[in-house]
C-alpha cells in the first residue's frame, strides 16, 4: 500500500527510491524487515519462555539491528557517486534527487571557500 500510495511522488522525482525515510518501507526491505521481526520473536520466546521479557528481548534485538544497519551497513549499499555541479529535481532520468550525505561548495581553483593560497 504505501509504495503504491508514495508512487506519484518517486514519479514526479521530489524523492528517491533510496531515501533514507521511504527505503524501509518498500518493496523486498519492508517484507525483510517484517520476516526478520518474526523471526527474532519466535527465537526470542522459544528461548525466554515468559512472555513479557520474551517481547522486550525482542524489541531490543530487532531495534540494535536497525541502529546497525542504519548506521553502519546502509551507508555500504551502493558506492558514492562524486559529482560537481548542481543537483536538478526535474531531471529527466526520473532518478529524483540522490541521498546526499556530503556537500560542499569550491572556488573555481578547486579550494574551499575562504582558504588562500599563499602568495609566491
Amino acid at each position: 500500500m504505501f509504495s503504491w500510495y508514495y508512487h506519484p511522488m518517486l514519479q514526479l522525482g521530489q524523492d528517491s527510491p533510496l531515501a533514507p525515510q521511504i527505503f524501509d518501507l518498500r518493496g523486498v526491505a519492508f517484507a525483510s524487515w517484517t520476516l526478520a521481526a518474526f523471526a527474532i520473536s519466535v527465537c526470542a520466546g522459544a528461548l525466554i519462555r515468559p512472555m513479557i521479557p520474551a517481547i522486550v528481548a525482542a524489541m531490543a534485538a530487532w531495534s540494535g539491528l536497525l541502529v546497525a544497519v542504519v548506521f553502519w551497513l546502509r551507508s555500504h549499499y551502493q558506492a558514492p557517486l562524486t559529482g560537481t555541479g548542481l543537483i536538478d529535481p526535474a531531471d529527466e532520468t526520473g532518478q529524483g534527487i540522490p541521498w546526499i550525505l556530503t556537500q560542499w561548495w569550491t572556488q573555481p581553483g578547486g579550494t574551499p571557500p575562504g582558504s588562500r593560497k599563499s602568495p609566491r
